[in-house]
């Protein structure tokens, strides 16, 4: 972050949170091999879309070696089979912080629209956005609770502040951040999630029905290739671009890790 372009001082207190709380205490990202890759022969930058798509597999490498997408299934399963209050517990808990993340993705991501490579295509990802906060809402209400009476983890938190730093301050960094949020392109047509909650008792298959209809919406309307159209769309990047991007990323893969362990100690 020495040689970032962007603001250093709010982000640099805010990625010291996250390496504090969430992770180790040193950058193991490889980011001079992605400035390597994606410099342009012609020396006026560096591509957009090799440092996407270099960030983006580190993320997911990252995010399967922490088990942050798969690693609540087989724990919340026997929790299930041993205690189902404390289950239900524990899934009204993670439908929150989905919650969370659907009603804060507008104003974290809004920023942005001052980005003239980037505000169109944000536009029109907040306009599909728009109303995703309600069927969890919904879901929530099955399941018998309200947003507000259910505790935000940490590392959600963390990760919405770190979006809307993106948004603020790197299109790169922003396209990243967005395709962890995102995942990858949807080709099942049932969500792991909504079978995860329907388990729940009471309220559970009547709030999965909620998460499988927000899954096809983003299905739909292939939400999981959005960020990589947005990163085509960027010009030539700066080097301190690139390293901002990474260095975010970083933090944000780091404090989603941290999720499944946060959820299982409440």
């Amino acid at each position: 972050l020495e040689h970032s372009a962007a603001p250093t001082g709010p982000f640099r207190a805010l990625v010291a949170a996250v390496r504090a709380r969430f992770a180790e205490d040193r950058w193991t990202w490889p980011v001079d091999e992605l400035l390597a890759r994606s410099r342009l022969a012609d020396g006026t930058g560096h591509d957009p879309e090799t440092a996407f798509t270099g960030l983006r597999r580190l993320a997911l490498l990252a995010l399967v070696a922490g088990g942050a997408d798969a690693g609540l299934d087989g724990p919340l399963a026997s929790v299930l089979a041993a205690d189902p209050a404390r289950h239900h517990r524990l899934i009204r808990t993670l439908v929150r912080q989905t919650h969370f993340v659907t009603s804060r993705c507008e104003p974290c991501v809004r920023p942005a629209l001052a980005q003239p490579q980037l505000a169109e295509a944000v536009a029109a990802f907040l306009a599909e956005e728009r109303g995703h906060d309600a069927l969890m809402a919904q879901a929530l209400d099955r399941l018998g609770a309200t947003p507000d009476e259910l505790p935000l983890l940490p590392s959600v938190a963390a990760q919405m502040a770190l979006l809307a730093t993106a948004a603020r301050h790197g299109p790169l960094a922003l396209c990243a951040a967005l395709a962890v949020f995102e995942g990858l392109e949807q080709t099942d047509p049932r969500s792991a999630y909504a079978r995860m909650v329907a388990r729940a008792q009471p309220g559970g298959p009547q709030a999965a029905r909620f998460l499988q209809r927000h899954y096809d919406i983003n299905r739909g309307g292939a939400h999981g290739a959005v960020a990589g159209r947005m990163a085509a769309g960027l010009s030539a990047l700066p080097a301190a671009q690139v390293v901002f991007a990474t260095r975010l990323l970083e933090a944000l893969t780091r404090a989603k890790r941290a999720l499944p362990a946060e959820l299982l100690r409440g």
